[in-house]
């Protein structure tokens, strides 16, 4: 009875892993997709920009001076969002890692007390077996 019931800790154990990967993936892939949007949102931007300014009718020169600022600023700007989100991918993965924490910290409370629990039967079992045989 004992080994069913270490089993049963087992297939709650895998499934309790292939539920919180599962939902782990989907966090990733909808951070994912957002990511993929905000570059091409800001490749198409850019490529907007650039194609604006040298169909411009100016000096070549002044063209040139507007592209070098105008790239200073863009890249000030896109290290500014970089970081930011750097900074948010760095808090989501320390909170998912805090509750994986806490969700493998509660699992174990749960086998330990399923355990006892099963320890318990096992002996109640087991005394009431002796009981009846004497």
């Amino acid at each position: 009875m004992f080994n069913l019931f270490d089993a049963y800790c087992k297939i709650f154990i895998i499934k309790w892993l292939c539920r919180y990967e599962k939902l782990f993936n989907q966090k990733t892939n909808k951070i994912m997709k957002s990511n993929k949007l905000l570059v091409g949102i800001l490749a198409g931007f850019a490529g907007g920009m650039l194609a604006g300014i040298l169909l411009a009718p100016e000096k070549g020169s002044d063209t040139r001076q507007t592209i070098l600022d105008k790239g200073d600023d863009y890249a000030g700007t896109l290290k500014e969002k970089f970081n930011d989100f750097i900074d948010t991918v760095t808090q989501k993965y320390s909170k998912t890692a805090d509750d994986a924490d806490e969700l493998a910290d509660e699992g174990k409370i749960k086998i330990h007390e399923m355990v006892s629990e099963g320890k318990d039967k096992y002996n109640e079992a087991k005394s009431e077996v002796k009981n009846a045989i004497a």
